[in-house]
């Protein structure tokens, strides 16, 4: 999984490192980290909370580049 993506897309529906860490129970230090890709491989826990949360605030439909045009 391309954690790295997920929090950008996140990003890109306006929420902030606070907010996505906040969603996940995790500091925005954490968010950061997976973001600059720092940590690949996540615990089940995180990375299925990280998938959820993706899930339920991005699109499926939307292309990055529909995001961005928005």
């Amino acid at each position: 999984m391309d954690w790295k993506s997920l929090i950008a897309d996140l990003q890109g529906t306006g929420m902030s490192q606070t907010l996505i860490g906040a969603a996940l129970g995790k500091s925005q230090a954490w968010v950061c980290a997976v973001a600059a890709g720092k940590y690949v491989d996540l615990k089940w826990s995180d990375g299925e909370a990280l998938r959820r949360l993706h899930a339920a605030k991005v699109s499926s439909t939307d292309t990055p580049e529909e995001r961005r045009a928005a």
